[in-house]
């Protein structure tokens, strides 16, 4: 039973038990007794419409809040480009984005390394092309947007620094610690639109392997949970 249903029962149980109580105040306390319950009356019917009120407001700020999707991520080149297609199918802009990815090992400890930077918006152009535009926001009701992050742009704490390590190079280096696998978590960070930091989850991990070159794939199983800590199901 949904949070309102049982405000509007005790309401009704409130007021159920009020008019029953009338004609026992006034035959127990007279015109007394009646002005004293009309005063516990009021305060609580003026209680009772504060919370009533706080409700509406619960509700309304909900339906403008951004609610975020991830449909497709793909790495390109040496895992150079990061590209990622949201949706957004709340009620609010999400502003600010940027993609956090925190690495983690078999085990689920971690993050070893955690990568950060600014998501760069893909407008396609009339001739078929595409441009990649300085936005990073999404409007409510907009799907399947796409999205992209620069290796070097990605790693760090949000600013870009010249000669930085590339998300391949960071990979590479949790590897030599006699590593088989490593996962990814994938977050969007975010901003809504009464200025508070959000961050959402994506509902797989990426899985990280060393073969002849550095692999990945996009994997359902994440260490990081609760209950996914079984090694096994990982390998």
């Amino acid at each position: 039973m949904r949070q309102s249903q049982r405000y509007w029962i005790v309401l009704l149980l409130g007021v159920g038990v009020f008019l029953i109580s009338i004609p026992l105040v006034f035959l127990e306390f007279g015109q007394t007794g009646l002005e004293a319950l009309s005063i516990v009356a009021t305060t609580l019917l003026t209680l009772g419409l504060v919370i009533l009120y706080w409700q509406q407001h619960r509700v309304l700020r909900y339906q403008q809040l951004p609610q975020l999707e991830i449909s497709e991520f793909n790495m390109l080149g040496n895992f150079e480009f990061l590209q990622v297609d949201i949706s957004n199918v709340g009620g609010g802009p999400a502003t600010s984005m940027a993609l956090r990815i925190d690495i983690y090992e078999l085990s689920g400890e971690g993050p070893l390394q955690t990568t950060h930077g600014r998501l760069r918006r893909i407008e396609s152009l009339g001739d078929g092309s595409e441009k990649k535009t300085r936005s990073s926001s999404i409007r409510p009701s907009e799907i399947n947007i796409s999205f992209e992050a620069e290796s070097k742009g990605v790693l760090g704490s949000g600013a870009r620094i010249q000669n930085q390590d590339s998300l391949a190079s960071i990979v590479a280096k949790e590897f030599q610690k006699d590593r088989d696998v490593l996962y990814g978590k994938v977050l969007i960070e975010y901003n809504d639109k009464f200025s508070q930091e959000k961050t959402f989850e994506a509902d797989f991990s990426l899985k990280f392997t060393r073969h002849d070159k550095l692999e990945y794939e996009v994997f359902d199983f994440q260490p990081w949970a609760d209950d996914n800590q079984q090694p096994a199901l990982g390998g």
